[in-house]
């Protein structure tokens, strides 16, 4: 059987290449890919070599524990469906739909212990995103809110908008994104942001002071997320920390 790889074949170029694929034997299964996620902050480093050179692609994963070193598969989130299975796996995995920490691939063998079998409640375009929602949860957890605090996500990405979303059930005050592209603040106010602004606009910082403001506060934010990959945003997180606020990374 053929499937398609995608390859980072140098810096700055990716190629498309047909190889064979294996039948699963034993404990594998063999996986037809429906979706194949792109993590477009850490596959950009592998695209313009920059990424750590020290560094595995990533020690956790299977198919990725290894140097980095073009040509190389990359890739990390991958839902499809069971299409072929190994002599020692139960036949009731045919046509069970999966999630696999897997490089971006058509097809793959793998051991059914390193698959997470979806439930019907979630559709494939939702369980893409299971590795970045796993972040956002963690960042939600790591940052405590409280009840009835004002809360600011820099950076509306991936990550900042299923962290808007998750904020979104919280009993908190004031739910603010910023971001300098449109289709992203928009799509923050969707997820339940109370307002979505860019630093850019004309009186931002207005802006902000009027949406913070309180009897009792500083005009400051309590809990900040700083999710937009750019060192420089970190410094204007700072100007709206007040004295107790936390400001997650």
């Amino acid at each position: 059987m053929k499937r398609l790889s995608l390859f980072f074949k140098r810096p700055n170029v990716m190629e498309l290449r047909e190889e064979s694929v294996p039948e699963p034997i034993d404990d594998h299964v063999l996986v037809a890919v429906r979706f194949s996620g792109i993590s477009a902050g850490t596959e950009m480093l592998v695209f313009k070599d920059q990424f750590p050179k020290h560094m595995d692609l990533d020690l956790t994963i299977r198919s990725l524990a290894q140097p980095f070193q073009y040509p190389l598969l990359y890739g990390y989130s991958c839902v499809g469906r069971v299409v072929a299975v190994g002599s020692r796996v139960d036949p009731e995995w045919l046509g069970r739909r999966v999630f696999a920490f897997h490089p971006h691939v058509s097809h793959f063998t793998i051991p059914i212990a390193e698959l997470i079998p979806l439930p019907d409640s979630v559709p494939d375009e939702d369980a893409i995103f299971l590795p970045s929602m796993e972040t956002a949860v963690n960042l939600v957890l790591d940052g405590q809110p409280v009840i009835g605090e004002h809360v600011m996500v820099w950076g509306l990405g991936i990550i900042g908008l299923l962290t808007i979303g998750l904020l979104s059930h919280y009993p908190i005050e004031r739910l603010i994104g910023i971001d300098p592209l449109p289709l992203r603040r928009e799509k923050a106010i969707d997820l339940g942001a109370d307002r979505a602004l860019s630093d850019g606009e004309d009186g931002f910082n207005k802006k902000m002071a009027s949406l913070f403001s309180r009897a009792d506060g500083d005009g400051k934010a309590d809990l900040i997320y700083e999710l937009s990959g750019n060192p420089a945003v970190l410094n204007q997180t700072l100007d709206w920390a007040g004295y107790t606020s936390r400001i997650v990374v």
